[in-house]
């Protein structure tokens, strides 16, 4: 298993990595035309965006790769349910903003209408990984990042208004190529209260997991932009960039280990422990080698002091990736489908965990305080998923 597993890993990676290294490079080509202030409310803008999707999501995508695919009308059930959740999130984000306007009038309305194409792109994963067409998912982001870019490059705009104007505008152009409109039977689309409530009875814990994931991954900056300024959030994003494009390979191992898990049995359990200890060797290897450049990556390519934190930074996300890269294998076994209501609990602990820490020591310790915490809460991750891997090995089924 884990040849074949690594195998289509492989091949999920490589059609993500143009769309990953390109979103990447139109960042860092960006941050070296705006201050850190303007990078941190560029990022700070798309984090929220996609902290939104994911929250609305509702676990609709874990559902369907792992059982909705199944079901007769099962996409027209989750595009259903979507909606629902969607409207939600557009009210409660209209609040927010009322109360806390995180951004200027004209991107606090950008934000909102992205919300519908940002909704569609992210729960059509769903289709798109069961199809095996990857490639597509990395389409539809180079398609928005694309139009990013065009702004800059074309026009000579270096407003970020209108940088992430067009990324909005991108993204309803994305919606309309992704959106796989032969599949869907629009006469199925409205669903019975009946219907509705079954599966968002069976994707809920999924929903409410996703939900705490996103948090604990993108409160740091929401918290860095609160204690410390817009500017703090664009030197930890630009490290950040750098995390996320180390990390697309174990977190596409998580994503195709997902549906096969629930039918190992037995002895074949153990094929999992294989693909534990290839992911460890493989973060610790990556890891030597960004903390080794992270100063070229960082202060080399731009060129400023304003970074200098951000190559400390990103030295210190380079010490978690080890438990990155094993944590994928790990937290798919901790996290299946019959044991969800049990890990629940602890994954929630670990993201509080997380936070209390950022809030305890980030306001005294600036930034760095925020990587170590990720640190911290991947090694309590580790442990976590290693007594719920454990487990499962002495399962008799």
């Amino acid at each position: 298993m884990t040849k074949q597993l690594f195998l289509i890993s492989m091949l999920h990676t490589v059609s993500l990595l143009f769309s990953r290294v390109f979103a990447v490079g139109v960042f860092f080509f960006v941050a070296r035309f705006i201050n850190p202030t303007e990078f941190g409310t560029l990022t700070l803008f798309l984090t929220l965006s996609t902290l939104v999707a994911l929250v609305g999501d509702g676990g609709l995508v874990q559902w369907y790769v792992g059982k909705g695919q199944l079901e007769r009308g099962g996409l027209e059930k989750v595009l259903f349910l979507r909606t629902l959740f969607l409207l939600v999130t557009l009210i409660l984000s209209a609040a927010v903003f009322v109360i806390y306007p995180l951004f200027s009038p004209f991107l606090i309305l950008c934000f909102l209408f992205n919300l519908l194409p940002e909704a569609l792109l992210s729960v059509l994963d769903a289709e798109y990984i069961v199809q095996k067409k990857s490639y597509a998912i990395g389409i539809k982001n180079s398609i928005r990042y694309f139009f990013l870019m065009v702004t800059l490059l074309a026009f000579g705009s270096k407003s970020v208004e209108m940088m992430l104007f067009s990324y909005v505008l991108g993204s309803y152009v994305a919606c309309a190529w992704y959106v796989p409109w032969k599949r869907i039977d629009f006469s199925k689309l409205l669903q019975t209260r009946k219907q509705v409530f079954e599966v968002f009875k069976a994707s809920k814990n999924y929903g409410v997991l996703i939900s705490v994931s996103a948090l604990y991954s993108r409160s740091d900056q929401l918290l860095i932009d609160f204690f410390l300024g817009r500017s703090f959030v664009g030197a930890y994003s630009l490290a950040y960039r750098y995390l996320d494009l180390a990390v697309l390979f174990p977190t596409t191992i998580g994503q195709n280990l997902f549906g096969k898990i629930s039918v190992l049995k037995g002895e074949e359990k153990k094929s999992v422990l294989p693909a534990v200890i290839l992911m460890g060797s493989l973060g610790v290897l990556t890891g030597v080698l960004l903390y080794g450049v992270a100063g070229f990556l960082t202060q080399g390519v731009f060129g400023s002091r304003e970074y200098y934190n951000s190559t400390i930074v990103l030295q210190i996300f380079a010490l978690a990736l080890p438990f990155f890269f094993i944590n994928a294998p790990l937290a798919v076994v901790a996290q299946r489908a019959n044991n969800i209501s049990k890990f629940l609990p602890w994954g929630i602990l670990n993201t509080v965990l997380n936070i209390v820490f950022n809030l305890i020591f980030l306001p005294k310790f600036g930034i760095v305080a925020a990587a170590w915490g990720m640190v911290l809460t991947e090694c309590t991750g580790f442990i976590i998923n290693c007594v719920f891997c454990e487990r499962w090995l002495r399962e008799k089924d």
